[in-house]
């Protein structure tokens, strides 16, 4: 088991945590075992209030170093990733070539994201677009709504022809 681990400046792939120690300012020293089998100590400022938290949860004396155990970067990690919370639907639209009437048309849609994915919506049929940020991609919202429209007009189309063959072929039935 492994990972890859992001920040500002770096993307490490990590085969495990070799020890971390937590100090009572907040900071999380971290020895890491690279895929590479090489190692790397790298320090996360996680605030006192984790620190104070962690004490607290395990019974431990605060005001100084703690050892880290792989149980606890897991819990800290799933605490440090953000939320993502989907904004309210707005209007959206874009034009398209219709394959069956062979001009351009006019799609209003529904559009929502939630800072990772964008959402688009038309008569109940949904389609979507993510960011990979845990893989260092940057989320770009007009990237992400013009996929998703993309995505959209495909399943729209797909419902359209299929629609129109079952109805072919319940008629000569």
């Amino acid at each position: 088991m492994g990972f890859t681990l992001f920040g500002e400046k770096y993307k490490y792939e990590v085969d495990s945590i070799n020890i971390g120690i937590f100090c009572p300012d907040g900071t999380l020293l971290i020895v890491l075992k690279l895929k590479d089998g090489t190692y790397k100590s790298i320090d996360v400022n996680l605030g006192a209030e984790k620190y104070k938290s962690l004490c607290k949860e395990n019974d431990i004396t605060n005001n100084v170093p703690v050892l880290v155990t792989q149980e606890h970067v897991n819990k800290l990690d799933k605490e440090i990733k953000p939320k993502y919370k989907w904004g309210d639907w707005k209007e959206g639209y874009t034009f398209f070539m219709d394959p069956f009437y062979r001009r351009e048309k006019l799609l209003v849609y529904n559009v929502r994201t939630n800072g990772k994915r964008v959402q688009v919506e038309f008569d109940g049929v949904k389609a979507m677009a993510s960011c990979n940020i845990e893989a260092g991609d940057q989320f770009d919202y007009k990237f992400g709504r013009e996929l998703a429209e993309r995505r959209l007009i495909a399943k729209l189309i797909e419902k359209r022809a299929n629609s129109y063959y079952i109805s072919k072929i319940n008629k000569t039935n």
